[in-house]
């Protein structure tokens, strides 16, 4: 399933930053009782107050292949 590969990519991508392989608490895959994907990150500075959040929904439909 497309939407499945593209979080477990977007983890490993994560994964290969340094901030994350020092903070691996802060990247985690998440996995839904149908299967589904989520990656979650938090990026720390011990200086800043404010908190940014970034969502992303996959959604996907079946298609047919024109011919």
């Amino acid at each position: 399933m497309l939407k499945v590969a593209i979080a477990k990519y977007i983890y490993q991508r994560l994964q290969a930053l340094h901030y994350f392989q020092t903070h691996r608490e802060h990247l985690q895959l998440h996995v839904t009782q149908d299967g589904r994907k989520a990656v979650t990150a938090l990026a720390k500075n011990g200086s800043v107050k404010k908190t940014i959040v970034l969502l992303s929904h996959k959604h996907s439909t079946g298609h047919s292949a024109c011919v």
